[in-house]
């Protein structure tokens, strides 16, 4: 039903007189009954149906038909420095790793300085993010040996510890990192002999009394899967000494520069 107008104009020819009664009431009508259809029956607002990302480049589009873009996205350029080194300079998003510690985002340019510290504040802000929890390099190996160290053990033959690998690992030079201890120290010197296969690669030697050796153990070493980390028994039986207790710190892959 179309709306009766008595003028003529844009809406069209108009009856050229004043409406009737009913002509008025019929014009009310179709308006309630059109503003009533709406109301109850409201059209569907136009939203997102869909975006769609192809590399950097990103496009919306409506349920309308619509579209929108495409957007260049930001992207972060990360950055690998690898190993934490004292006095290196490092920039926001650069990634580094640090042995004992993890794998960390730098999130304000500065310059490292060692023993690193994980929660370092620069004007009142975190220096590092932590993305994964200890080192990812970290190899450790760990041994426990009960009673008088070597008792009733062949010092040529036996072996105090053992350990075989599977994958590259190597130990780094002075042992770093690593630990070593007896609950009761020795009533005089006492060593023992480190060996990778049959060579010998380093010693620990105890003073009269104590519970923490001197570590010799000058170079770095490379293990290679089947290579075979051993702790010889001492030479000499100390029955003061009592219950050994090591962690070798190795790290994966290989020695670098290697």
């Amino acid at each position: 039903m179309a709306i009766i107008y008595v003028t003529d104009g844009v809406w069209g020819t108009g009856t050229g007189s004043p409406l009737t009664a009913a002509e008025v009431d019929t014009n009310f009508w179709d308006l309630d009954f059109r503003v009533t259809e709406m109301e109850e029956n409201p059209p569907s607002a136009v939203g997102i149906s869909n975006i769609e990302v192809i590399g950097s480049q990103m496009m919306i589009f409506l349920s309308d038909g619509t579209t929108f873009g495409p957007y260049t996205l930001p992207v972060a350029a990360f950055e690998w420095r690898g190993e934490a080194q004292d006095g290196q300079p490092v920039f926001e998003l650069d990634i580094i790793t640090v042995f004992g510690e993890g794998l960390f985002m730098v999130l304000q340019d500065h310059t490292i300085d060692l023993p690193f510290n994980p929660d370092l504040i620069i004007l009142g802000e975190p220096a590092y993010l932590r993305l994964w929890g200890d080192d990812p390099y970290r190899y450790d190996v760990a041994c426990f040996v009960p009673g008088a160290p070597g008792l009733g053990l062949d010092p040529d033959e036996d072996r105090l510890f053992s350990h075989l690998f599977a994958t590259q690992v190597f130990l780094e030079d002075n042992l770093a990192n690593s630990l070593f201890q007896l609950r009761v120290g020795p009533a005089s010197s006492l060593e023992f002999e480190i060996r990778k296969n049959d060579t010998p690669i380093g010693t620990l030697n105890w003073g009269a009394g104590d519970t923490d050796p001197a570590i010799d153990f000058p170079d770095a070493v490379q293990f290679e899967p089947g290579d075979r980390l051993s702790i010889m028994p001492p030479v000499a039986i100390d029955g003061s000494a009592v219950e050994f207790t090591g962690t070798f710190a190795g790290r994966r892959g290989l020695i670098p520069g290697s």
